[in-house]
C-alpha cells in the first residue's frame, strides 16, 4: 500500500511537472507571433537546381502565370526539343513536370511560349515545327498532367510558319495572338476558344492584321473593349494595338506617329488592364540602342507613350521591358539590361503605370556569370510576385525564377492622449479639410510599399504561427494534467 501510494505520488509529481513545463511551452508559442513563411522582403532568386531547371543542353522558361492552385511557368528544353512546364503552390517551391513525349513532344520539336489561367485548367500556346515550317499549337492542363490540343491544319497550320506568342482568358473565351507567314510575309493571327479545347482561326483581314511588311502580335490581355493585343508594325516600323470585344472581331488602333512610332523602330511586348486603365511594354530603338518604353490607355483605343526617362529606361547599351503585371507598389515590369559588360535581369515598378522607378540592380539577384533575362511576370493571390525567364549555366542556359514579397506594413503608431477623451480636441472629418473631395472610382491596386532592394536566397519555409501550437501543446497539457489527477487517485485507492 505504502508503494502504491508513494508510486502514484511520484507520477503524479512527474505528470504535474511536465503539464507544468507544457503549460510553459505554450504560453510562450501562444504570446509569439507567428512567424512569417519568408524572412526576407523585395526581390530574390530561387537558387539554382540543374535537375529542376537545367539539363544536357539549353532550357528557357518563357512565360509564368498565376492560377487558382498557385503558379505555372512554361518554356522549352532543347535536350528533348519539347515543351517544358514548372509549377509551383507559392512560387518559392517549384517542381518540373516530367517529360512525356506524348504530352509534351513528338515529331519534330515543340516549344510553349505563354501560359494563362483558363476557364477549367491552364492553357498554353506555343508552336511546333514539324518538316520546314511551324504551326500553332496549344495544351491544356496544370501541374504533372497535361493534354495536347489535337493539331488540325486548317485552324493551326497552313502554308508557311503560324505561331502563338500569348494568350488571354476571360468570361467570354480563350484569345491566342501571334503571327502567320502564310502571305509570303508575316501578318498579325488570332486565334479563338470558349474552353481552351475546340479553336477556331479568326479569319485573317488584311486592312486590320495585314501590310506591306510584317505586322505581329507580341501580347495579349482581357481588358479595355473586350480585349487588347500590342505588338507592332513593320510598314511604319512602329508598335500597334489592336482590339476586340468578343475575341473573334477585330479593330486595328489607328497608327499615331507621336504615340506609336518616332526616329528608329518602337514595339510592344506586353500589355496588362493595370494602371489608368491598360499598361503596355516594350521597347523603342530611336536613340540609337534600345531603351524600354511604356504606353498607357484608359479604353484600349486612345493611347499615350509615358515620356523618356535615360535614368529610368535608358543606358549605355539595351534595356527592354518583356512584360508587366498588377503587382506591388501598383505595377512592376521585367525585362533586361545590356548597360553593362553583360545582359542581366531587370525590373521597373509604379504606382499608376506613369511614373516608374528602376529597381536598383543587385548582381546577387539580377546578375550573374553571363546573361539573365526576366521573359514573364504574375502576381499570386496572396500578392507574391514571380518573375520567369533564363540564366547562363555556363557552358548552356538555363531557366530560372525570381521571387518578390512585400515587406511587412509598419506598426500603427502608438496612440496619443490628446487623440481622444473627454478632453481632447474634436476630430476633424475629411469634409472639414476638403469639403469638394471624392473617392477615386478607379484605385491604382497596390499590394504593399517599396521594398528596400537587397538580395536573399532564404529557402522557403512552412509552419504554423505560434497561436496554431500554443493551443495544442496547451490542450493536450491539460489532458496530460487531468489524466495524472486520475491515474494517482486510482493509485492511492488500491488496497
Amino acid at each position: 500500500m505504502e508503494f502504491a501510494r508513494k508510486s502514484g505520488f511520484h507520477a503524479a509529481t512527474v505528470v504535474v511537472g511536465a503539464t507544468v513545463v507544457g503549460l510553459a511551452l505554450s504560453l510562450a508559442l501562444v504570446i509569439l507571433p507567428a512567424s512569417s513563411s519568408h524572412a526576407f522582403a523585395g526581390w530574390s532568386r530561387i537558387p539554382h537546381d540543374e535537375v529542376l531547371f537545367g539539363g544536357t543542353d539549353d532550357v528557357s522558361c518563357m512565360s509564368v502565370a498565376s492560377t487558382p492552385s498557385g503558379f505555372v511557368a512554361v518554356g522549352r528544353d532543347e535536350s528533348v526539343t519539347a515543351a517544358a512546364v514548372w509549377f509551383s503552390t507559392d512560387g518559392y517551391t517549384w517542381e518540373r513536370a516530367v517529360h512525356m513525349e506524348g504530352m509534351f513532344g513528338g515529331p519534330g520539336s515543340q516549344a510553349m511560349w505563354d501560359v494563362t489561367a483558363g476557364p477549367g485548367n491552364s492553357v498554353a500556346v506555343g508552336y511546333e515545327l514539324t518538316g520546314s515550317d511551324h504551326d500553332a499549337a496549344v495544351w491544356t492542363g496544370g501541374g504533372t498532367i497535361w493534354k495536347r490540343v489535337a493539331h488540325d491544319e486548317a485552324v493551326f497550320g497552313g502554308s508557311g510558319s503560324q505561331d502563338m506568342r500569348a494568350v488571354a482568358a476571360s468570361a467570354t473565351g480563350v484569345v491566342a495572338v501571334g503571327r502567320d507567314d502564310s502571305g509570303g510575309d508575316s501578318d498579325a493571327a488570332v486565334w479563338f476558344s470558349e474552353w481552351g479545347s475546340n479553336w477556331t482561326r479568326v479569319p485573317h483581314v488584311e486592312a486590320v492584321f495585314g501590310g506591306n511588311l510584317n505586322q505581329r502580335m507580341w501580347g495579349v490581355t482581357a481588358g479595355g473593349p473586350g480585349y487588347v493585343a500590342v505588338g507592332d508594325d513593320g510598314d511604319v516600323g512602329a508598335a500597334a494595338v489592336w482590339t476586340s470585344v468578343d475575341g473573334i472581331t477585330w479593330s486595328r488602333v489607328p497608327h499615331d506617329e507621336a504615340v506609336f512610332g518616332g526616329p528608329g523602330n518602337q514595339i510592344m511586348r506586353g500589355v496588362t488592364a493595370g494602371g489608368p486603365g491598360l499598361v503596355a511594354v516594350g521597347g523603342d530603338y530611336g536613340g540609337g540602342d534600345l531603351d524600354a518604353a511604356v504606353w498607357t490607355s484608359v479604353d484600349g483605343v486612345t493611347w499615350s507613350r509615358v515620356p523618356h526617362d535615360e535614368a529610368v529606361f535608358g543606358g549605355t547599351v539595351h534595356q527592354e521591358m518583356q512584360d508587366v503585371t498588377v503587382g506591388g507598389p501598383g505595377l512592376i515590369a521585367v525585362g533586361y539590361d545590356n548597360d553593362g559588360s553583360d545582359r542581366d535581369a531587370a525590373v521597373w515598378t509604379s504606382v499608376d503605370g506613369i511614373t516608374w522607378t528602376r529597381e536598383p540592380h543587385s548582381e546577387t539577384v539580377f546578375g550573374g556569370v553571363e546573361t539573365e533575362t526576366m521573359n514573364g511576370v504574375a502576381t499570386g493571390s496572396t500578392g507574391v510576385v514571380v518573375a520567369a525567364g533564363t540564366q547562363w549555366a555556363p557552358y548552356d542556359t538555363d531557366a530560372a525564377v525570381w521571387t518578390y514579397t512585400a515587406p511587412p506594413p509598419p506598426p500603427p503608431p502608438e496612440p496619443s492622449p490628446t487623440d481622444s477623451g473627454p478632453l481632447g480636441p474634436s476630430p476633424t472629418t475629411t469634409s472639414d479639410v476638403h469639403p469638394t473631395a471624392t473617392a477615386d472610382p478607379t484605385p491604382t491596386p497596390s499590394l504593399g510599399p517599396k521594398p528596400t532592394p537587397g538580395p536573399s536566397s532564404e529557402p522557403a519555409s512552412s509552419g504554423k504561427g505560434g497561436w496554431g501550437v500554443g493551443w495544442y501543446i496547451g490542450l493536450g497539457s491539460v489532458i496530460a494534467l487531468v489524466l495524472g489527477g486520475l491515474g494517482w487517485l486510482w493509485l492511492r485507492r488500491r488496497p
